[in-house]
């Protein structure tokens, strides 16, 4: 996306540490708004991020998540006729190096692989971490559905 490439800060850079990044998602957030809402939030960010972007390919969408180190890639399947896939990734920027938290902790991710399905299929997806980091799991997976709803409802 153009208009975020654009990054005036000649002697900073482009990166920050991930631990802000998980300190923002993971807890500021939880304070303010309260769990459940901070992981929405999270989730509906990553889902805009995804619907804005213009990739063709899905795997094009891969390779961009491990450069703006995202995440890893270990595997991805994907059954166009039954419109359901996996996808596991590693070194994800949410969760991965987290101690068991007992539950899930990839809500951008999550949002992020939903919107950019919904782009590229024009169909509502469905998108579940069925194992996380978070979890005590050693790598994250999500199970993938495209649902056979058309992702945006015009107006009339």
């Amino acid at each position: 996306m153009p208009e975020l490439d654009r990054v005036d800060r000649p002697n900073l850079g482009a990166t920050i540490d991930i631990r802000l990044f998980r300190a923002l998602s993971l807890f500021s957030l939880r304070d303010v708004v309260g769990e459940d809402a901070s992981k929405t939030l999270a989730y509906a960010g990553g889902k805009a991020l995804g619907r804005r972007t213009k990739f063709k390919e899905f795997e094009e969408f891969l390779q961009w998540m491990e450069k703006k180190s995202i995440a890893r890639t270990k595997s991805f399947t994907f059954d166009s006729d039954k419109g359901i896939g996996n996808l596991i990734l590693l070194e994800t920027l949410s969760s991965a190096g987290l101690p068991n938290l007992g539950k899930p902790a990839c809500s951008f991710e999550t949002g992020l692989i939903s919107g950019v399905i919904e782009r590229l299929k024009d169909r509502r997806c469905l998108v579940r971490e069925i194992r996380c980091y978070g979890k005590g799991d050693p790598e994250c997976e999500f199970y993938i559905e495209v649902l056979d709803v058309p992702a945006y409802l015009k107006r009339m």
